[in-house]
């Protein structure tokens, strides 16, 4: 189930987020997570992640986190984050409270600098309770999760944030600004045969430096990360039920069958024909 677009805006690829005016509030359970990867990507939106079993290794901006059960993870705005790989055992949940959402009441999100790995009984208290109301839905549960998560971002800021200045590209460092243009060139021409020195003759830069820094920052190599993308292009074809399992692939960059199933079980963890017939039976 497609929860954003990829776009342009401000000059990169972000995860833009379709938006409810009336809450704008993206959230995911851990059964909707349990067997996915995260490519690498950034968006304008806060990102919260609790760990409710096993453990989680995220990359934010090149730096590497060991989250286990009972830790939150905070993606700050614009920062570059991935889950390249996950163990068997490991379960999390995601809440994503809107730029709009904290903007309409005045809370300068963007104006702090949130640690990234916190480990406090407090915040994994606050992020089961909205998750516990989400999957409730009491009377009025929209503007319960509204005030927890705005209470929660203005205690994050207190005692975790310092202030920094409002997210640009510019301050960002160049091998961050080169990884998130790798990342822009490849959303828009992954269903084309594009490779490592397609991507490097379109930067201009040396071969060895974009692999070096792509893999310190996100945690894997440009092959793997245009593999994932093509996958869960793939996936979105194959729930819709519409295509071939071959047409699908074919449609999302794939250019050989068998390879095609082989990475799909890696990334996805399923063949493409369970994906498929489970769009099927949802239908």
């Amino acid at each position: 189930m497609t929860k954003y677009q990829n776009s342009q805006e401000d000059g990169g690829t972000y995860e833009q987020f379709q938006t409810n005016p009336n809450f704008p509030v993206t959230y995911h359970f851990a059964e909707t997570l349990k067997s996915s990867i995260t490519p690498a990507h950034w968006h304008e939106h806060i990102e919260l992640l609790c760990v409710i079993q096993g453990e989680l290794r995220i990359y934010v901006k090149g730096r590497v986190f060991e989250a286990v059960k009972g830790d939150l993870v905070v993606i700050n705005p614009g920062e570059t984050h991935s889950i390249p790989e996950r163990t068997r055992d490991s379960l999390y949940e995601c809440l994503i409270p809107h730029k709009a959402l904290y903007d309409k009441m005045g809370i300068p999100v963007e104006k702090y600098m949130i640690e990234n790995h916190i480990q406090d009984e407090k915040y994994t208290d606050d992020f089961n309770q909205i998750m516990r109301i989400l999957s409730d839905k009491p009377q009025f549960y929209e503007a319960r999760v509204q005030l927890i998560l705005l209470e929660l971002l203005l205690d994050l800021m207190q005692n975790h944030g310092k202030v920094s200045e409002p997210f640009k590209r510019t301050s960002e460092s160049s091998g961050e600004r080169m990884v998130k243009q790798v990342i822009e060139y490849m959303q828009k021409n992954y269903v084309h045969p594009i490779s490592t020195e397609d991507v490097c003759q379109y930067l201009n830069f040396d071969k060895s430096y974009i692999c070096n820094k792509f893999k310190q920052i996100t945690g894997t190599t440009m092959i793997n990360f245009l593999n994932m993308i093509r996958c869960e292009h793939a996936r979105e074809l194959l729930l819709l039920g519409k295509l071939s399992v071959s047409e699908c692939a074919s449609l999302s960059g794939f250019q050989h069958f068998p390879y095609f199933t082989k990475t799909y079980k890696r990334y996805m963890g399923e063949l493409p024909s369970a994906t498929f017939h489970s769009g099927h039976a949802d239908s």
